[in-house]
Parts: C-alpha cells; sequence; structure tokens
C-alpha cells in the first residue's frame, strides 16, 4: 500500500516533466527513497525523512537539471545522499555520472544503492571535487553541484574543472549570487534559468558557470 502511494506521488510529479514513466525505473527510485529512509534513521543523510516529501523536494529538483546537459560524462560534485545524482542516472543511461562524495556514511550509502541497482553507468569517488585533477577530456564533463556551497564558493571549488573546460550546473534558490561570481577573475555567466517544481511554491534558479578561457580554448 505504502509502495502504490509513493507510486501515485511520482507519477504525478513527473506527469509535469518529459521523464518517461518506466516501470522498472519507477520501481527502482522507490526502492532508493524507502533505502533512503532506512539509512537516514542511523546515519542522519538527509534533514527529511518522508519519501513523498522527497519526491517534491529532491527527486524533481534533481531532474530539472537533465534538459541542460551537453556531455557525456556529469559529475554530481558533493552527491551527499546521492542527488542529483542517482535520479539523474535512473531516467538517463546515456551518460556516465560520477558521484564525487569525502563523507564516508554516504559514501558507502550510494556504493550500497549503485551495487543493488546495477547502475554500470555510475562511479562513486570518496573525495573532493578540489582534489581531482580534471580529466584530459574535461570540456566533455559537466559539473553539477546541489547544496553543496554558495555559489560563489561553488565556482571556486571547481575552478580547475571551470578553468579545463567544464561547465558548472550550481542549483539553488537565490539569483542574485551569479553577480558574485561574475566578480571573480576568468569565471562568467553563461546561463541562469527559473525552476518551477510542481508541489513547490519556493525560488529555485539553475546557474551556468563557465570559463571566459578554458584551457583547452573550448567555450
Amino acid at each position: 500500500m505504502k509502495d502504490d502511494v509513493l507510486k501515485r506521488r511520482l507519477r504525478e510529479a513527473l506527469g509535469h516533466t518529459w521523464c518517461d514513466q518506466n516501470e522498472t525505473v519507477l520501481a527502482s527510485l522507490i526502492w532508493f527513497l524507502e533505502q533512503l529512509v532506512l539509512w537516514n534513521r542511523a546515519y542522519a543523510l538527509t534533514t527529511l525523512t518522508c519519501e513523498t516529501d522527497m519526491v517534491d523536494r529532491h527527486v524533481m529538483d534533481s531532474l530539472s537539471v537533465l534538459p541542460m546537459f551537453s556531455a557525456s560524462s556529469v559529475f554530481d560534485v558533493g552527491s551527499g545522499a546521492g542527488f542529483p545524482g542517482i535520479p539523474l542516472a535512473l531516467f538517463d543511461c546515456s551518460r556516465r555520472y560520477i558521484l564525487v562524495e569525502s563523507n564516508g556514511k554516504k559514501v558507502r550509502f550510494l556504493n550500497h544503492v549503485v551495487s543493488h541497482l546495477r547502475l554500470d553507468h555510475v562511479e562513486v569517488r570518496n573525495a573532493r571535487i578540489e582534489s581531482l585533477p580534471p580529466c584530459d577530456d574535461s570540456a566533455d564533463v559537466d559539473l553539477v553541484c546541489r547544496a553543496l556551497a554558495p555559489l560563489p564558493q561553488a565556482a571556486l571549488l571547481c575552478r580547475k574543472w571551470i578553468d579545463a573546460g567544464s561547465k558548472l550546473w550550481w542549483m539553488g534558490g537565490r539569483r542574485n549570487q551569479a553577480a558574485v561570481v561574475c566578480s571573480i577573475a576568468g569565471l562568467r555567466i553563461a546561463e541562469v534559468h527559473e525552476i518551477q517544481l510542481p508541489g513547490i511554491d519556493a525560488q529555485r534558479h539553475l546557474v551556468c558557470v563557465e570559463s571566459e578561457a578554458p584551457l583547452n580554448g573550448v567555450h
């Protein structure tokens, strides 16, 4: 009965998006949320404790960034309990997703989820983004961060990757932080999108940060 209620809520929320309501994907997403609630009792992985609240505030928020990606690999910077990385990976098998997280308890949870759901296109890295050297193909990498840090700090943490050609997609509430990033030498705001989430009366924005002169010369 509980699964049926959660599935109805997911279907209702996903009805506002382009996402395919595949039964296998929905079952995997429900399992993920139930596991999160279970692990949350011991490890405090998220402040939300109800699966239906997570649908609106975590899952739908996470999926809002998916249409923006153009790269073949996405690094979820400070993945935490798997948002936005896990919902994105469940609905998108066309890209590699790398979940970057430094907290050991959260890393164990992420590995548990990835292993159980057999997400072969997902990798968990126990690290901080600033400690990871940019890839040779960094121009084909999108970075995304959600609830990691205010936009200026997040941009500085990801600076090496942005300078190497990656785009940073920052998910947050306040748009006016973009002006601060514009004052950081060598970085610029490429795009700003206002996101309206079903069932949520709150300001949400996606801000894309890129280098004014990436090392590989790609814009």
